[in-house]
């Protein structure tokens, strides 16, 4: 991200896309750590240059299209190896797959004002990564496209896959194409129903997700009120056990 960063504030060419073998300092969000073992995963960022849109909708408009290239790289992967798995979303930014997560995504930008100057979005794909030796923090929460359908990948293969897919998302972005993103997105969220439970601003709430606002924002029914969260950690209440599971 950092590179991409300062080859964009040096005008390079939209499509830019810088690729590590091996993170040493990857970032998500806040206490976010992110496992990767050198020769594994992709870990790559990509520079974007939208239109100038105003702020709020570019940002979740650019975090909905990688999560759904994500997914649309993972489910072409699966029907080559003939398997029933398919990719989901958990909001915002993580795919998930048999409910364990597969991908994150992390947009960043640079305005002036508030118009756009470009964006970096930066994901990060287990593709070959095995957890043996998996830290604590993320044994049972994680997975990777070997793990789930039993094969070695070639990485590079599923690089140009991922970029086919973003670029074809993007282009549609570019070309007005919002409410067929908005709709992908909104079909492919696996937290829509669910019963969660979401802490932002030091605060949190509890209801059923409902769905999301134009803007990305999660709507949550809590009791007789509607809440709308732009942004969160969510944790997954299994309403029948009255159980809790871990953080995603």
């Amino acid at each position: 991200m950092d590179t991409c960063r300062e080859l964009a504030t040096n005008h390079a060419a939209e499509g830019t896309v810088v690729w590590a073998d091996v993170q040493t300092a990857g970032r998500g969000r806040p206490g976010h750590y992110w496992h990767s073992p050198a020769a594994t995963a992709l870990h790559l960022s990509i520079l974007l240059r939208p239109p100038r849109f105003s702020i709020a909708p570019t940002l979740a408009w650019l975090t909905m299209l990688g999560a759904l290239a994500v997914c649309d790289t993972v489910n072409v992967v699966a029907e080559q190896y003939l398997q029933l798995h398919r990719a989901s979303i958990k909001w915002p930014n993580d795919v998930m797959l048999n409910g364990r997560k597969v991908a994150g995504l992390l947009v960043e930008s640079a305005w002036q004002n508030d118009q756009i100057e470009f964006a970096i979005v930066g994901i990060g794909l287990n593709v070959n990564t095995q957890f043996v030796d998996l830290p604590p923090s993320l044994s049972g929460i994680a997975t990777s496209l070997s793990s789930t359908f039993g094969a070695t990948l070639n990485r590079e293969e599923i690089l140009i896959l991922l970029l086919s897919a973003v670029e074809r998302r993007y282009l549609s972005v570019c070309d007005c194409q919002i409410n067929t993103l908005f709709t992908d997105y909104t079909a492919n969220l696996a937290t829509i129903g669910q019963h969660i439970v979401v802490s932002h601003f030091g605060t949190t709430v509890e209801g059923i997700a409902k769905g999301i606002a134009a803007d990305g924002s999660l709507l949550l029914k809590s009791g007789n009120m509607e809440h709308k969260i732009s942004f969160g950690e969510i944790t997954v209440r299994e309403s029948q056990a009255g159980a809790w599971h871990p953080k995603l």
